[in-house]
């Protein structure tokens, strides 16, 4: 498949003086014309007519993307067409079925005229935008990498649900943590105390601010839950102490929470 460039943006013979450029005189018979009037040389001035004529045609797509509807021409499925500010497409093959009253033809797609500057597209020097979405405003939005949602570097920027993960941070296990987006930790873990002892526990990671509460539990079934303490907690930023208040060394579990 051929990639073609983009052509000259220069209208052809638009330089030329008014008695260089006149229309091609045979428009529908064509260069065959010249053999009846000039002996097969056609007037320069013809040529520059007709080369302008299409070069300014090429123009007139180029600034309009699509054409103006035209009643005696056939349009074929799936053609746009442009009726002022509305813009069509064909639904079925047609001839001389107007856009604006023939909807089993044409499909309407934009309105221009009945945009809004609340809508999501708006008209600028005839050239259909997109708004840039925010929270008052529908439009365009783009993605926020992982990255950038993990660092919430970009506020304005969309999360797409395979990122939604990475706005949490955790390290699973029986010792772990969890940190939400919000910046919450919670963290939690098991050791094994001596009995009626305390001992002094590193958290799997330090709080950033501060631990705000922690709840310890005996983990264990093979006490006397008369005759023994049960357990206790203490805790700092980096640390919980756990109290074993029973007659032998058992599990203890903990939970702690904070920023």
């Amino acid at each position: 498949m051929t990639i073609y460039e983009r052509p000259r943006p220069d209208i052809f013979a638009s330089g030329a003086p008014t008695s260089e450029i006149q229309p091609f005189q045979a428009w529908a018979r064509g260069l065959g014309i010249a053999f009846d009037e000039t002996n097969g040389f056609p007037e320069y001035t013809g040529l520059n007519g007709l080369f302008n004529a299409l070069n300014t045609y090429i123009k007139y797509l180029e600034q309009n993307g699509f054409a103006e509807w035209i009643d005696t021409l056939e349009y074929p499925v799936g053609a746009g067409v442009r009726v002022g500010l509305s813009w069509y497409r064909a639904r079925t093959k047609n001839t001389n079925k107007p856009p604006s009253t023939s909807q089993t033809d044409w499909e309407l797609f934009l309105n221009a005229s009945a945009l809004s500057y609340t809508d999501p597209l708006y008209i600028e020097n005839n050239v259909v935008k997109i708004r840039d979405a925010s929270t008052a405003q529908k439009g365009a939005v783009q993605f926020a990498n992982p990255q950038e949602v993990t660092a919430r570097s970009n506020v304005s920027k969309a999360i797409n649900p395979s990122n939604v993960g990475s706005t949490f941070e955790q390290v699973n296990g029986a010792n772990g943590w969890c940190r939400l987006p919000n910046g919450l930790i919670m963290q939690w873990g098991v050791a094994s105390v001596n009995s009626d002892s305390n001992l002094v526990v590193a958290l799997p990671r330090e709080f950033v601010s501060a631990c705000y509460n922690a709840q310890a539990t005996l983990n264990s079934v093979s006490f006397d839950a008369f005759a023994d303490a049960g357990c206790g907690i203490t805790w700092t930023r980096t640390q919980v102490t756990l109290r074993n208040g029973t007659a032998q060394r058992t599990n203890v579990s903990y939970f702690a929470i904070g920023i």
